[in-house]
């Protein structure tokens, strides 16, 4: 029972008590500036992420639970996070709000450097390539010297010829 009265009504000889209960059947309600549940929030892997803080009232009480859970972590992996911001009120009613955040990778990496040098394992000379990403960091294999036909991990190729080579990251 949240809250009872008394109500007397009186006669010349009679008494009589009624009780009222009353009952918190509504949800908390969870709002976040900007946002609408459901949404999608698309966010670039390189760029800070932070969660956005959610406001709650309920109309009953002011001591609502409240609790932030983040599905998938955010690391460094590309792909759709689910964050879910859930309120609860004294009388066990539950509300959810939820967030998707697409953590996407769409910055190229970028060639730091080409340079050549003898190899003493492959007795000839070959190309390095330095690249970095600042993204998700660079695929395990990464450098492709033939226009992207064939890729490999190892970031150097053998000069065979003096012909023109494309390197793609």
């Amino acid at each position: 029972t949240l809250y009872s009265k008394t109500i007397k009504y009186t006669r010349i000889e009679n008494s009589i008590k009624r009780y009222v209960e009353v009952r918190d059947t509504t949800a908390p309600i969870i709002e976040i500036s900007g946002y609408t549940n459901g949404q999608t929030i698309v966010n670039e892997m390189s760029d800070t992420f932070i969660l956005p803080t959610a406001t709650y009232t309920d109309n009953y009480t002011n001591s609502v639970s409240i609790r932030r859970e983040t599905i998938s972590n955010f690391s460094k992996v590309p792909g759709i996070k689910k964050v879910i911001y859930k309120a609860t009120d004294t009388s066990n009613n539950t509300s959810e709000f939820i967030l998707y955040v697409d953590m996407k990778d769409t910055i190229p990496p970028t060639i730091t450097s080409i340079s050549t040098q003898y190899n003493n394992s492959l007795n000839k000379n070959v190309v390095i390539v330095e690249a970095t990403d600042i993204g998700v960091g660079l695929h395990n294999s990464a450098y492709s010297f033939d226009n992207g036909k064939t890729w490999q991990s190892d970031n150097y190729f053998v000069v065979t010829d003096t012909n023109r080579t494309n390197i793609v990251l």
